[in-house]
C-alpha cells in the first residue's frame, strides 16, 4: 500500500511515544480533486481537504504545474505555471496556493 508521509510521522514522531512534541502538518496535494488548482477562492478550502484531516497548512498549487499529479487541474496557464489574478504571465510571477487554519500556522511569533 501507499504510505502517507504526514501519518507515518503522526504515528512515529507526534503524538504517540513522543507526544510532548507539537508538529505542525503542512500538507502537499495539488491532484485535482479535492485540489481546486490554480484558483483564487474568497473562501479557501479547509487544509482538511487535502486529505489528511489533521493538517494546518495545504499546499493545493505548484508552479509550475505537475502534469503526473495535476494534470487534471484545467485553470493553470498555458505555461503551466500558476499566476495571481491581473498578472501578466511576461511578469514570470507565478506562485504556489496555500490556505492555512490560522495566520500563524507554525507559531513562528510565540516562540
Amino acid at each position: 500500500g501507499n504510505v502517507v508521509t504526514a501519518n507515518d510521522i503522526r504515528e512515529h514522531a507526534g503524538e504517540g511515544a513522543h507526544a510532548s512534541r507539537e508538529i505542525v502538518y503542512w500538507a502537499i496535494n495539488d491532484a485535482c480533486p479535492p485540489a481546486p488548482g490554480c484558483a483564487f477562492p474568497q473562501s479557501p478550502p479547509s487544509p482538511a481537504q487535502s486529505g489528511v484531516a489533521f493538517a494546518e497548512v495545504w499546499q493545493f498549487a505548484q508552479s509550475p504545474q505537475r502534469k503526473d499529479v495535476a494534470g487534471r487541474c484545467t485553470n493553470y496557464s498555458r505555461d503551466g505555471n500558476c499566476y495571481p489574478p491581473a498578472t501578466n504571465p511576461a511578469q514570470g510571477l507565478h506562485v504556489d496556493l496555500n490556505t492555512a487554519t490560522s495566520p500563524d500556522p507554525s507559531h513562528a511569533r510565540t516562540h
